[in-house]
């Protein structure tokens, strides 16, 4: 006979308790939709319920099943939140038994039955890696809803589903690889996991996750890689680098590096930054050039300066060269143009040197900006323009 294994203990204080969740209405609904039959046996096991996770083992298939929070109106991360936490314990649990099992999502609705963009988005992404969505009410899920079909088709959607300043993570085409910058801690962590699943799934070419560390989480759960290893493995998808936003450096003390001036400073951290300054929109702030691989960010008062710089500690250098107000996306000419002070680019407009005729007329055919976009002339931008060696 069909068995429900279910581990009976909250995993969190504040969640919900088990048995509440997973009660005669649901799991019946989840039967009929699984084996199409209401005949089971429910066996409650000792352990934490990570995931709001449930087993349906029949003796042909083991369906393994993560359940939604009671109402998509709760909150924008949290409806779907457990279910990265029991992906990554289902892929763990199938590596070792050398089988895929089912896995399932099912959506439940006590309240609002409408699901929004960022779920939307978050569906996809499920739908991507070949998770079968369930829908409990019946009306929560547009059926139109489909798997991502590209790298590309994730950073169209996200960008058009996103809010302002509420985007924890970021991923760029950088020509011959993907790079996503994650942060690690919690609901972000796990938004985080889930895209590392789906870009897997259908990226076609190297991906470098760039975790970027934050509530003193020094990195992803060891869960989470190892299911990313297992999941490589399974459908052989592209190699996935996982870096953190340290990449450089380790730490950034003169005890431990004397020598400064041969130091990145956290150049992942800045680019985060600057992602979250503007939106994840890389777009070069003095011409049309949107081609990601193109866009280079750029340092207002450079890193060379800043390490350079006397009268500041470890601790400033490495604030100043993250600061994403440090910072503006410029394409590759004219960032070289601007490194190298033939460009001079200040809040109050933009100029260059005149030398070579025809040099000075593809600069200006270049610029299609006379003065640079109200983002980057904020006050603490101005700090840095000030401080600016031209």
């Amino acid at each position: 006979m069909a068995t429900f294994i279910i581990k009976k203990d909250k995993f969190q204080v504040k969640g919900e308790d088990p048995q509440n969740m997973f009660n005669k209405q649901v799991l019946d609904r989840l039967a009929i939709e699984l084996i199409r039959s209401t005949t089971y046996n429910v066996r409650w096991e000792p352990g934490h319920n990570e995931g709001q996770f449930a087993k349906l083992v029949t003796p042909l298939r083991t369906f393994y099943i993560s359940l939604s929070k009671s109402d998509p109106g709760e909150g924008r991360n949290s409806y779907l939140q457990s279910s990265p936490t029991a992906f990554a314990n289902f892929m763990n649990e199938v590596k070792n038994q050398g089988k895929l099992g089912d896995f399932v999502v099912a959506l439940r609705s006590q309240g609002r039955t409408y699901l929004t963009d960022y779920q939307k988005f978050v569906v996809r992404m499920l739908l991507t890696i070949g998770v079968k969505i369930i829908d409990l009410t019946a009306y929560n899920l547009n059926r139109n809803i489909q798997p991502f079909s590209s790298i590309e088709d994730m950073i169209r959607t996200r960008q058009a589903s996103k809010r302002a300043n509420n985007n924890p993570t970021f991923f760029t085409d950088e020509g011959e690889n993907y790079h996503l910058y994650g942060k690690t801690f919690g609901a972000n962590g796990k938004e985080t996991a889930l895209l590392c699943y789906a870009m897997m799934k259908i990226s076609t070419k190297p991906i470098r996750l760039f975790q970027i560390l934050d509530n003193g989480e020094s990195s992803l759960s060891g869960e989470d890689v190892q299911a990313f290893a297992h999941f490589a493995y399974l459908f052989s998808t592209p190699s996935m680098d996982i870096l953190d936003d340290t990449y450089e450096i380790d730490d950034f003390t003169s005890q431990a590096y004397p020598d400064t001036s041969t130091l990145q400073l956290r150049q992942p951290r800045f680019i985060y930054n600057l992602l979250e300054k503007t939106n994840g929109e890389k777009k070069c702030a003095l011409c049309d050039c949107k081609i990601s691989p193109l866009i280079q960010a750029a340092h207002i008062y450079s890193v060379a300066d800043i390490k350079k710089n006397v009268s500041l500690t470890d601790d400033e250098k490495v604030r100043m060269a993250t600061d994403g107000n440090n910072g503006m996306w410029l394409c590759m000419h004219h960032h070289k143009l601007f490194d190298s002070a033939i460009l001079r680019i200040t809040p109050n407009g933009i100029s260059y040197v005149k030398n070579d005729d025809a040099d000075s007329q593809f600069i200006e055919h270049s610029l299609k900006e006379k003065r640079l976009p109200t983002i980057y002339t904020n006050s603490e931008s101005r700090k840095y323009f000030s401080m600016r060696k031209f």
